[in-house]
């Protein structure tokens, strides 16, 4: 690196640890970010659903027997197939682009 740009570089790597220090974590989420609304059980989302009457709903099955479903279908028999993706956050085994 020539002489000429080191300090420009430096002042620029030091403005920048400047303005994230300054931020703090509440600016780094956007001007308009909406907080994470509470997480909810089965059992209170199950109590939330409003359905029309004639139908019924039941919960039966959540976390930790169903997790990370990313498809569902049914059959001509009415039984419901959920497709989970357990390791979609594992690097290791999904984008190991040796093999």
């Amino acid at each position: 690196m020539s002489q000429r740009f080191g300090p420009i570089l430096v002042f620029f790597v030091l403005c920048i640890a400047a303005d994230c220090s300054a931020a703090g974590p509440a600016s780094k989420a956007g001007k308009g970010a909406r907080e994470t609304p509470p997480l909810t059980t089965p059992e209170q989302a199950l109590a939330d659903i409003t359905i029309p009457s004639g139908f019924r709903v039941s919960l039966f099955a959540s976390e930790p027997v169903i997790r990370q479903p990313i498809g569902l279908a049914t059959d001509s028999r009415g039984r419901l197939w959920v497709a989970e993706n357990n390791t979609y956050s594992d690097a290791r085994t999904n984008f190991d682009l040796s093999k």
